[in-house]
């Protein structure tokens, strides 16, 4: 008998099983408003237990309209009456910064943002969720979670100059493509962890999204002890300093030879060492919020895994991933050159102290290039005035940056930095889909705060490690799918989306619409739905029709506005080769069935009649038969009456 993974052991049963658990916390951030407004709908009053709830306004922060300003007002009313201690006003941070501050090893993480997963830098079970699901929470304290089956990367060596933790994960998500760890839980193991910082970790984990993943989890090594303040509690081993396990970002950096005119770029003797801005709790504290599970939790040497991947960090190279999709990922040798018109260094995946390090070393004493943006933000307030302290601040101010305040909004285009037509991007964020950053007409390339910070000076993409380097491409990229006006899809009754892999949450309601229409308001989504994609497809789709799509159906975001849209159309059913995990989630969450059947995919022919029986577990398409496992009770329950918020009202 085989032993345990780390998911397995968190959530207590085997890979396959469905089970309910009382999460350690539960992030939510300017979707909050949104989610009252849903608690409010389950006849919720007061949530289950206060003290688990982390909440933070970043998204929209400071707000750029009345409409975000009012759901800030709101959110805070909710706060002070609920009784909720762990706010985190506008410009205190990034949630997932933030979160660091309270996810422990060992604990259950959920948030209302895809992105939730950067917590298993620090050894808890990490996992973003929707918003209708966080409000079902808020009242019944628990919710439900298929135990993922999971991924071992096993790293080794150490990252050569000039590659950083950005370039892992990058080069991992195009190895394995955006579809790749389909609801895995993706462990890292090896020599090459110790050599990574919590920072390095929490960066990587971030994108395990972009994977498809359901989480991602780094052992409770000695890193992680020193990180938390409690290495006396723990082995009686003395803890090496940081610096010798691997070092910080300025380590790697400073023997780099910027390929501008200048030459190596160094940082001040006393930014070299800089913490990543998290608040260090005592041995006493950081032990009271461990609970039992005290030294960590961790898979077994024999436990099973469906796939197993060895990277060796000293023969990985910089890279980037191209538009318009997070697995186009290249060498930046190979796109070296292209012209950038903004550059964007920090968000929840690049924003730490030891990535503005990084920039800075490289931007000492230098100009950007002529009719280059550069916008540096820090992923939390503590950062920023450390890098105000430290002198970082006064480097980039110099260089012809310009300082944000912490917030998410330049990522997905809610906020300051919205590109124009026809610009190049080169970004530290964790997504480049076609008009991610709010506007469609832009490309964005996404790559290492160093690699970022370069090609600021050069205005053009440029390699912190120049050589001839080839990403070994094992995916052909295809070019993001939209329908062009006049090309029906809909076919007796049957969308025939068949072509479109990877059709993200952007394409399905544009990011920036997200905090002006909540999730809590259907009849207005319904208008959007589907226009960066279908333009058609809101003002043609009928009660009862199906959709038919390809791999990765809904990927990206974890808003629920396209599940609550299609349900509340009339959809009855979605059948993809795969799904997004999180969007799976949504739609039990929302009444809407969405099955994952790729042989049926394949047969289906524009024009061939589906049906679908949930309680027999068949679909039909042209008198052919394709057989699936109904789900378990509960989740069926939900599904039948109309969704989670019907299925909790009393």
């Amino acid at each position: 008998m085989s032993g345990k993974t780390f998911a397995e052991k968190v959530l207590g049963a085997a890979a396959g099983a469905i089970v309910f658990r009382k999460p350690d916390l539960v992030l939510s951030h300017d979707n909050t408003a949104s989610i009252e407004k849903i608690f409010r709908k389950m006849k919720g009053e007061q949530p289950f237990d206060p003290s688990r709830l982390v909440i933070t306004l970043d998204h929209n922060a400071p707000p750029t309209n009345a409409k975000l300003a009012n759901d800030y007002l709101q959110i805070r009313q909710f706060v002070r009456s609920a009784g909720i201690t762990r706010f985190h006003d506008a410009g205190e941070g990034i949630c997932h910064q933030l979160m660091s501050q309270y996810a422990r090893p060992g604990m259950i993480v959920v948030g209302s943002d895809s992105h939730t997963c950067t917590a298993g830098a620090l050894n808890a079970f990490a996992a973003g969720i929707d918003r209708t699901e966080t409000a079902g929470i808020w009242k019944t304290g628990e919710t439900w979670f298929r135990v993922p089956e999971s991924l071992k990367v096993t790293l080794t060596g150490e990252l050569p100059p000039g590659v950083f933790a950005k370039d892992i994960a990058l080069y991992l998500i195009g190895r394995i493509t955006a579809e790749g760890a389909d609801y895995l839980s993706v462990e890292f193991h090896g020599d090459g962890v110790a050599t990574l910082t919590i920072d390095d970790r929490m960066t990587i984990a971030n994108l395990a999204s972009e994977m498809g993943a359901k989480n991602a989890a780094f052992p409770p090594d000695e890193m992680l002890k020193e990180f938390l303040g409690i290495s006396n509690r723990f082995t009686p081993e003395s803890i090496s300093s940081r610096e010798s396990q691997g070092g910080s970002g300025a380590d790697r950096t400073a023997a780099i030879e910027a390929s501008s005119s200048s030459g190596t770029n160094k940082l001040p003797a006393q930014t070299a060492h800089i913490s990543s801005g998290v608040t260090r709790a005592s041995s006493r504290e950081a032990h009271s919020g461990l609970g039992d599970a005290a030294f960590g939790i961790w898979a077994d040497a024999d436990a099973h895994y469906v796939k197993e991947i060895t990277l060796d960090l000293g023969a990985l190279f910089p890279v980037v991933s191209a538009p318009h999709q997070v697995d186009h990922v290249k060498a930046v040798d190979e796109v070296a050159g292209t012209p950038i018109q903004q550059a964007l260094i920090g968000t929840c995946t690049n924003g730490r102290l030891s990535d503005l390090q990084v920039a800075a070393e490289i931007l000492r004493g230098k100009t950007i290039a002529p009719g280059v943006q550069l916008q540096v933000i820090p992923a939390s307030r503590e950062i920023y005035l450390e890098a105000i302290r430290s002198g970082l601040a006064e480097i980039f101010l110099q260089a012809g940056a310009s300082i944000l305040t912490p917030s998410c909004g330049p990522c997905l285009g809610t906020g300051q930095g919205i590109p124009a037509d026809g610009t190049t991007v080169i970004s530290t964020a964790n997504r480049n889909f076609l008009g991610r950053m709010g506007n469609k007409n832009a490309a964005i390339y996404l790559a290492s705060p160093a690699t970022v910070a370069l090609s600021a000076l050069e205005g053009k993409i440029t390699s912190p490690a120049p050589g001839n380097h080839h990403f070994p491409a094992s995916k052909k990229m295809a070019p993001t799918v939209t329908i062009p006006p006049g090309d029906n899809r809909r076919h007796n009754g049957v969308w025939n989306y068949t072509d479109a892999d990877n059709l993200n949450t952007d394409q399905m309601f544009a990011g920036n619409l997200t905090y002006e229409i909540n999730s809590s308001e259907p009849g207005k989504i319904l208008p959007h739905l589907f226009k960066g994609f279908d333009p058609a497809f809101a003002d043609a789709v009928k009660n009862g029709d199906i959709v038919i799509a390809g791999e990765n159906f809904g990927c990206g975001s974890s808003r629920e506005h396209p599940a609550v849209g299609l349900s509340y159309a009339g959809v009855r059913a979605v059948i993809a080769r795969s799904v997004n995990r999180i969007l799976f989630r949504s739609a039990i969450n929302q009444g809407l069935t969405l099955l994952v059947l790729p042989e049926a995919v394949k047969a289906y022919r524009p024009g061939d009649p589906v049906s679908v029986s949930l309680r027999e577990g068949v679909v039909t398409i042209a008198g052919q038969e394709f057989r699936f496992n109904p789900l378990p009770a509960k989740l069926m329950e939900i599904l039948e009456k109309g969704g989670l918020v019907n299925a909790l009202k009393n």
